[in-house]
């Protein structure tokens, strides 16, 4: 099992993704980059629900990285599942 989660989105969908993540994994910290490589590049590491309330009009390209999680919370698999099968 890997370390981590990866999702790429786009500025149309990352805020439902910001407010189903928000529901899974809650105070869990989060890594997005934004337009990396890119004049307006943007780092941030915050739980979904701040990273919601920074991005109110998102612009531009999104990676998202998700940490190992501990073995307590839902595995990374559970909540790539669960964000695919709710953003589709």
């Amino acid at each position: 099992q890997a370390d981590r989660t990866i999702f790429f989105e786009s500025p149309h969908r990352i805020r439902r993704h910001l407010e189903i993540a928000s529901e899974i994994v809650q105070k869990v910290p989060i890594f997005i980059a934004r337009e990396m490589t890119k004049t307006y590049e943007e780092f941030a590491y915050a739980s979904a629900q701040e990273l919601l309330e920074h991005f109110q009009k998102p612009k531009g390209e999104f990676v998202i990285i998700y940490p190992k999680l501990e073995s307590q919370q839902l595995s990374l698999e559970e909540i790539k599942k669960n964000i695919h099968e709710l953003i589709n």
